[in-house]
C-alpha cells in the first residue's frame, strides 16, 4: 500500500523573504506532494514571491480575514490524506514529515503533534502539543521548559499547536473549518476542543522536531495588543465550547477580573475596553454557533481539564524567553519522573538536588 499524500500548507502575512526561505529550505527533503502558500493580504510580497519562484503553490487572499480563514481557504483547495499546517517562522528539522507518518497508526487520530524548540533558547522547549486549564486558559504544553526528554514519549494530548500540525483531512472534514472570527489566537485550540469533544483523538509525535521563531510579528509590539487577542478570544471561547454553567461563571468571573487589572494597570485600561466591546459584538455569532460546535458531544470538559493537570507555565511572555530560576528545570524533571521514576529526578523535581 502507497504511504498517505502530504501537503504543507503555509499561512503567511508580511512574512520576510529569509523566513520563507528558511523553511522551504527545511522542507526541501520532506516527502510533500505539494506547498501551498496562503497569503493574507500582505503589502510586502518578497517572501510570497520567493516561495513562488522555489515552485510553491501560491493562493493570494484579498483581505486579511486571519489565520483561521487562511487555514479554511487553504484546505479547501487540498486533497492529500494529511495536511501539514505551518506558520512562516518556524523550520523542520530532517526527518520530521515522516516522523509524523510513523505515529499516524490509527484512523481515529485527528491531529499529531510535533516537539517545537524555541529559536531563540533552542535547548527550551515552545511545546509538545497545547493543553487548556480550567478556565479555559489555554497554554502551549511545555512552554518555557528545558528540553530533558520529559516529552519524549508519543502520548495522548489535548491539542496540536497550529504553529506546525499535523491535520488528517477526515477529521477536519468531519469537525469542520476553523472559527475564523477569532482571527488570531484560539483557533487551533477550539478545533482540537471540538476535535476531542466528537472522540477523536490527538497524539504527540516527538520524535518530529520544528524550531519556532515563538510570537514573530506580536513580540515587538505593547503587551496590550497581545492582550487584547488572548482575553477577547478566551471569552469567545467559553461561549463557544463550554458546558453551560462552568462556561457562564467563568465568563463572569473573568469579565470581573479584567475590570479590577484594568483599574490596577492603565497601560491596559484601553485594551481591556476594546476588548469587551470585541467581545459583546461577537457575542450572538459564537452563541449560535454553540449549537454545531456542541453537536456529537461525547466528551465532558472535565476529562479534558485533565490534561493540564501538573503543568506550569515557565514562560515569560513579555520577554518572549524561559523564565528565570529554577522553575523550568525543576518542572522538567517532574514531568520525566512522572514517566520513569528515577529518584533523581525526583529529588531536583523536589528542590533537594541541583545540577
Amino acid at each position: 500500500m502507497s504511504p498517505p499524500r502530504v501537503a504543507a500548507l503555509i499561512v503567511s502575512y508580511e512574512a520576510p523573504a529569509h523566513l520563507i526561505k528558511d523553511l522551504l529550505d527545511s522542507l526541501r527533503h520532506e516527502p510533500l506532494t505539494r506547498v501551498l502558500v496562503v497569503d493574507n493580504a500582505s503589502e510586502d510580497d518578497g517572501g510570497v514571491s520567493l516561495a513562488q519562484e522555489r515552485g510553491a503553490e501560491i493562493l493570494s487572499l484579498p483581505t486579511n480575514r486571519g489565520f483561521g480563514a487562511a487555514v479554511n481557504a487553504g484546505m479547501a483547495l487540498l486533497d492529500e490524506e494529511w495536511v501539514l499546517v505551518l506558520n512562516f517562522d518556524i523550520t523542520a528539522q530532517r526527518g520530521a514529515v515522516n516522523a509524523l507518518l510513523r505515529a499516524a497508526t490509527h484512523p481515529k487520530i485527528a491531529s499529531i503533534a510535533p516537539k517545537i524548540l524555541l529559536f531563540d533558547h533552542p535547548k527550551h522547549l515552545d511545546c509538545v502539543g497545547t493543553q487548556v486549564h480550567p478556565g479555559f486558559l489555554a497554554a502551549n504544553r511545555g512552554i518555557g521548559q528545558p528540553d530533558l526528554g520529559q516529552f519524549d514519549a508519543n502520548e495522548p494530548i489535548l491539542g496540536s499547536c497550529f504553529g506546525a500540525a499535523f491535520i488528517n483531512r477526515k477529521a477536519f472534514q468531519d469537525v469542520g473549518d476553523l472559527w475564523a472570527p477569532y482571527f488570531l489566537y484560539y483557533e487551533d485550540i477550539d478545533w482540537c476542543w471540538r476535535a476531542r469533544i466528537k472522540g477523536w483523538t490527538i497524539l504527540s509525535a516527538p520524535q518530529s522536531t520544528f524550531v519556532h521563531r515563538h510570537s514573530w510579528h506580536l513580540r515587538h509590539k505593547p503587551t496590550a495588543e497581545k492582550y487584547y487577542w488572548v482575553q477577547s478570544n478566551l471569552l469567545l471561547a467559553l461561549v463557544r465550547l463550554g458546558e453551560p454553567k462552568r462556561a457562564i461563571l467563568e465568563i463572569l468571573r473573568r469579565i470581573k477580573a479584567l475590570l479590577h487589572r484594568a483599574s490596577k494597570e492603565p497601560d491596559l485600561r484601553g485594551a481591556t475596553l476594546r476588548l469587551l466591546i470585541r467581545f459583546v459584538s461577537l457575542f450572538p455569532k459564537a452563541v449560535a454557533s454553540r449549537f454545531t460546535t456542541q453537536k456529537g458531544r461525547v466528551v465532558s470538559d472535565g476529562m479534558l481539564f485533565a490534561f493540564s493537570e501538573g503543568h506550569r507555565g515557565c514562560f515569560d511572555d513579555t520577554g518572549y524567553s524561559p523564565l528565570q530560576g529554577d522553575l523550568p528545570r525543576r518542572s522538567a524533571h517532574a514531568h520525566r519522573w512522572s514517566l520513569y521514576g528515577n529518584d533523581g529526578d525526583k529529588e531536583t523535581a523536589l528542590g533537594k538536588k541541583t545540577e
